[in-house]
């Protein structure tokens, strides 16, 4: 080594370092100088080391010789090459991940890092955490901020600290947080630090509550099912009996006004009924083209009505029709139950407005609705001008019998309806409200591409009387059929009775086939049902019109059915007008 110069051991690309600084002495700029440089090893490779060079000078300051340390760091260049790798691929994962990472050292709480995710998900800048650990408890929701603090506290130094909550962040906007840490220990077991992962559940929880109130109604559709069978034969039986008593000549008032009386409080209670099989999407649907600009025209009238003097309507139709598929009594439930809520949102008066448009249900979108079919929707938009709604209840106002509403003023039905409809057309529905400001409802429904409107028969009362057909009646209750044959009787037809499936054949065969129209019930005993029934029947002689009736939602009647063509449903309950309406329109096709 002696016998080299240092220019033959140095790397190359390190000399015009050493070169620069050594003529930088040499002009009696300071004393001495330290860097890094790269050194050859007899053998070829390279040395790393770190060297502090002295001058020592003449008495008149000329320099005489350099005295040099040098200090082999090489693996320590590569450890800290490794730290540094090993550094970036921790940030390249944590600034870019969706979820917020953060270490904490305990016990003092000191945040050490927090990845920019923070930023983005609570809308507040990381440095402050950085700063004060303790602020990110601010921005909770203050029914949250205790119970997470006390498990931050306490469960965290155990490795069990597993929460969702609520942020509100600086816009008033509430994000849903699942926030998880992990104990890190040391060489004596003890917890000196955690690493936590934060992430934004607020789709999924709007996924879940979804799929809760889903459940909840059919929760309570298997309770309306269970009872809708004998509750809507009872008034079926009260109907018809006070619609034919009221038919009878020379009533006294008194009697008429009482028969008034029981119609009114019977139909109340089918529409109790049928409002609970709805909205838990147990209720037969009637479908059909329909444009839901002509629905909205065809209500605003008796919206105005029902809505109050001191509250006034608008209405703003989108150009041209807007045609779906469904049913029509079903939508404009809808419209009714939507502004009857705005109408009680402003009990000092106000503005209800209805639009309507197109739009394009994205299938992101679609996930949160369950059921929603994802394309091209109409779309029905109800707005007030009320009081609002609390962000603490708007997960709560499509719960059956939840109403904000004082006693005997409500029945809390009216939403929880609108939900089970839109979900039984497939459609999705959406609120926004401002305490003090108001309500947006949007109703959405799969659109249909073009339709041609639905032709119209005469009118209903040319339609009801009967010309001598022959109906063969099928249904178990006694006195249900009673009432129903006499009310055909009455109105043209010939009626064969038969109580179930196996004396309806029978009955079938004595005449010989000869039989215009089955009416028959879903769900009868001897092990044979309606749709069996029909099947039977529609074997020898394929196009037989029949007519199902039932007291029992869809789901309850056996096995799901689809209405064929020729065949009709007539919900129970059902009054003689309606019962008469049904036998003709499925008679005339």
């Amino acid at each position: 080594l002696l016998r080299l110069d240092f220019r033959q051991v140095t790397h190359p690309d390190d000399l015009p370092g050493d070169f620069a600084e050594i003529e930088r002495l040499r002009r009696g700029e300071g004393e001495h100088y330290t860097r890094q440089k790269r050194y050859l090893h007899r053998d070829g490779h390279v040395i790393w080391t770190a060297v502090n060079v002295a001058v020592v000078r003449h008495p008149d300051g000329a320099p005489q010789y350099f005295t040099v340390q040098v200090e082999d760091i090489t693996e320590r260049r590569r450890a800290d090459e490794a730290l540094r790798e090993s550094e970036a691929r921790f940030r390249q994962l944590a600034e870019n991940i969706q979820e917020v990472f953060y270490i904490v050292d305990l016990p003092e709480r000191q945040m050490r890092y927090v990845s920019p995710a923070y930023d983005r998900i609570w809308g507040r800048p990381g440095e402050e955490l950085v700063a004060e650990p303790w602020r990110w408890l601010e921005s909770l929701h203050p029914d949250d901020r205790a119970r997470v603090r006390q498990a931050a506290e306490q469960q965290q130094p155990q490795g069990l600290y597993d929460e969702e909550y609520r942020v509100v962040r600086p816009d008033g906007s509430v994000r849903w947080i699942h926030d998880r840490s992990f104990p890190i220990r040391d060489a004596a077991g003890e917890v000196y630090r955690v690493v936590g992962v934060a992430e934004d559940i607020t789709a999924r929880r709007a996924v879940e509550d979804e799929l809760r109130q889903a459940q909840k109604m059919e929760g309570i559709g298997q309770l309306a099912g269970g009872v809708a069978h004998d509750f809507n034969n009872i008034l079926t039986a009260i109907l018809m009996q006070v619609e034919l008593a009221a038919g009878e000549p020379g009533l006294p008032a008194e009697v008429a006004e009482a028969l008034d009386g029981i119609r009114e409080s019977a139909r109340r209670a089918a529409d109790l009924t049928r409002q609970l099989l709805v909205f838990s999407r147990k209720q037969v649907i009637q479908r059909r083209q329909l444009d839901l600009n002509e629905s909205v025209l065809g209500l605003a009238k008796m919206l105005q009505r029902v809505l109050r003097e001191d509250i006034h309507l608008e209405v703003r139709l989108a150009p041209g029709p807007l045609w779906m598929v469904g049913d029509t009594g079903m939508v404009d439930q809808v419209l009714v139950n939507l502004a009857v809520n705005a109408r009680d949102a402003m009990p000092a008066g106000g503005t209800v407005t209805i639009e309507t448009d197109t739009r394009l249900l994205t299938p992101e979108e679609a996930r949160a609705h369950p059921g929603a079919r994802p394309g091209p929707c109409v779309l029905v938009r109800v707005r007030d001008t009320g009081t609002g709604i609390p962000p603490e209840l708007l997960s709560r106002i499509f719960e059956p019998f939840f109403t904000t509403k004082e006693p005997g003023q409500g029945t809390g039905l009216g939403l929880a309806t609108v939900f089970g409809i839109v979900q039984q057309h497939r459609g999705a529905l959406g609120v926004q409200s401002v305490v003090g400001q108001g309500t947006t409802f949007e109703v959405l429904f799969p659109a249909r591409a073009a339709a041609a409107a639905p032709a119209r028969n005469g009118s209903a009362a040319e339609a009801r009387q009967g010309a001598g057909e022959v109906v063969l009646l099928t249904e178990d209750d006694a006195a249900i059929r009673t009432l129903i044959a006499s009310v055909l009787t009455k109105s043209g037809y010939e009626v064969v009775t038969a109580p179930d499936g196996p004396s309806a054949l029978e009955r079938w065969r004595e005449r010989g086939g000869k039989v215009d129209l089955l009416m028959t019930d879903l769900v009868m005993p001897s092990g044979m049902s309606g749709h069996e029934l029909a099947a039977r029947l529609r074997q020898e002689r394929p196009g037989l019109k029949v007519l199902f009736t039932s007291g029992y939602p869809r789901d309850f009647a056996g096995k799901e059915f689809k209405l064929e063509p020729g065949q009709l449903f007539l919900p129970k309950p059902a009054t003689p007008a309606q019962l008469l309406e049904m036998v003709r329109r499925c008679l005339e096709g």
